[in-house]
Parts: C-alpha cells; structure tokens; sequence
C-alpha cells in the first residue's frame, strides 16, 4: 500500500521514516483511528500538540448515527420454505 511505498521512497533517498497505522474501517470514515495515532504521535515527536478530542467526539457521532440506522431497520426474512 502507500506506507509501503513511501518507506520504500525513503529509503532508496537516504531518509529515516517511520509509518504509524491503526485498524481502521475501509467503508466509514474512521476519526477513532485517526485519534489513535495522535495520541501515541504526541509522546514521541516534541512540540506535536494536537488535541484528538474532536476526533473522538466525531467518532462518536458516526457511531450513533450506524446504530441509530442498525436499529430502525427490519429483519429481512429469508426462509424460502414457508
């Protein structure tokens, strides 16, 4: 994927880099992800000072809205016997 290719590019340029990932959802925007690298970011790298607050409080509001759907939904029968 992409962090493979850019610590490929790094590499051959003579950079150092690191890549940070987090589980993530490939279909929904995922900012709990994205709050889960900041936070460990902000211990290594001095003067990083960015709040994941707002992420999170997104993330929450995403995962209502998911559940909010999920429960106005109908069961689909599928018993094609009877």
């Amino acid at each position: 994927g992409m962090s493979g290719v850019g610590l490929f590019q790094s590499k051959v340029d003579g950079l150092d880099a690191m890549c940070l990932i987090a589980p993530a959802n490939p279909q929904l925007p995922d900012p709990r992800a994205a709050a889960s690298i900041l936070i460990p970011l902000s211990k290594i790298v001095p003067r990083f000072d960015v709040d994941p607050q707002p992420l999170i409080q997104e993330a929450q509001e995403i995962e209502d809205r998911l559940r909010s759907q999920q429960a106005s939904q109908q069961p689909i029968n599928h018993n094609i016997y009877g």
